[in-house]
């Protein structure tokens, strides 16, 4: 699902956009109850000498993989939980791994101001990210004394029902609440329409057109996607994980048309719920959507021969702001956020400007700059009305980077007509 979850990698303006047998499951057929895939981890830290974070030495620990970064506000909130949490199993073969892809020199400064007890994987080139599915943050993934994926979950989900730990450690199959610990503007868009969990259905899907203007909170975990006021095409971004530069139509979709959607279903297995969100979508519409790489318009990323870069390195972690939710860079541009100016403003890795820049010229930015360093990128923008000219100016004039045009071979999401039988949902037909 979507940043919901492309918060996993950037922050624009106001708006914040997770010896045992060889593990090397696909991260694309990753199931609840598969071997876990191999922790590539580059660095580890606060962990004793010698450790490693292989299945191999963890095995016959129940292992809480915390999916984390110092720019997300809910992660930031959610350290002191995981600490307690963290000191009721001392002495338990449990081990806790907050696992990032950010710098190991960011989350050393980080750790030098805030406490977190656990170990901490440096993961910079998201290989674990990636592996265990993780496509939003925080993100929690359980693995079992056998290192066999119990599911994926939130923290506050696991410290409402602690024993779901212990029973794992006893060697009994658990599976994981389907309740989120702490009452979220989505669970209570749940419980209004149908009571508390014990009346929830285990699994829900309805799409149905808007009937009114007023918008229910949008949000997604692993097993729940709520989302009034939607348009076919953000849907389709969403439920399909895909930027909307790099999604193909081939047929008309409905015009003037918003969407109410509402999905549930009972098991922490992220890849089964996405896969039922988005057959859901096709047969409701009439489509069929397909991944396939295409030759596309695109814009490189690249470092003009002969120039140094004006890139400033992430020194710390991102800032945020508890009362009004505003994520930054620094305290300086989140002081101005809230003032109401709009910025650019992300932290990371190349690829995480690349995404960034895509989502405002509307199309894939591919990064070429081979540069490897993670940085800070800040500068005022207006987000609500991106000027693309100006946006490709002000990233060569602040951070001597260039933007080009060319073709490149991308992974596109095609979609087509199914049917042609199929009904028009966004022009319902006339009953007799």
């Amino acid at each position: 699902m979507k940043d919901r979850h492309r918060i996993a990698s950037w922050v624009v303006s106001v708006l914040a956009f997770a010896t045992c047998p060889t593990n090397q499951t696909s991260a694309e057929t990753l199931q609840v109850g598969e071997l876990a895939p191999l922790l590539n981890l580059e660095g580890l830290l606060q962990a004793p000498a010698g450790s490693s974070a292989d299945w191999g030495s963890l095995r016959g620990k129940v292992v809480i993989l915390e999916f984390w970064a110092t720019w997300c506000g809910p992660c930031l909130l959610d350290i002191p939980f995981l600490n307690d949490f963290e000191d009721s199993f001392v002495g338990k073969p449990v081990q806790f791994i907050s696992i990032t892809d950010e710098s190991e020199g960011v989350i050393k400064r980080f750790l030098g101001n805030t406490q977190m007890k656990g170990w901490v994987g440096i993961d910079t080139d998201r290989s674990a990210f990636k592996a265990f599915r993780v496509k939003g943050r925080p993100t929690t993934v359980v693995i079992d004394t056998n290192g066999r994926i119990v599911g994926w979950t939130d923290l506050r989900s696991l410290i409402e029902d602690p024993g779901i730990i212990d029973d794992l450690i006893d060697g009994k199959e658990r599976r994981l609440s389907s309740g989120t610990g702490m009452p979220t503007p989505l669970d209570r868009y749940m419980a209004n329409l149908f009571g508390d969990s014990r009346n929830q259905p285990l699994c829900l899907i309805s799409i149905g057109r808007t009937k009114n203007k007023a918008r229910s909170p949008f949000g997604a975990t692993s097993r729940r996607y709520v989302s009034n006021g939607i348009t076919l095409l953000s849907a389709i971004e969403n439920a399909f994980s895909i930027p909307r530069s790099q999604i193909i139509i081939e047929t008309p979709l409905p015009e003037g048309q918003k969407f109410d959607i509402i999905f549930s279903w009972p098991t922490g297995d992220l890849r089964r719920g996405e896969l039922l969100l988005q057959s859901a979508i096709e047969s409701t519409f009439g489509l069929t959507i397909q991944r396939k790489e295409r030759l596309m318009d695109v814009y490189v990323l690249t470092i003009p021969a002969g120039t140094v870069p004006s890139l400033k390195p992430a020194m710390s972690g991102a800032n945020y702001d508890k009362e009004t939710g505003l994520v930054a860079t620094s305290k300086e541009v989140l002081a101005r956020m809230k003032k109401g100016e709009q910025f650019f403003d992300a932290i990371g890795h190349m690829n995480v400007l690349a995404d960034g820049l895509s989502h405002y010229l509307e199309i894939p930015v591919i990064d070429e700059t081979v540069d490897d360093g993670y940085y800070a990128y800040s500068f005022p923008f207006n987000v609500n009305k991106p000027d693309k000219e100006l946006l490709i100016k002000t990233v060569k004039e602040k951070l001597g980077l260039e933007l080009t045009r060319a073709k490149r071979n991308v992974e596109a999401l095609i979609v087509k007509t199914a049917l042609k039988e199929s009904a028009d949902v966004g022009e319902p037909k006339a009953s007799n």
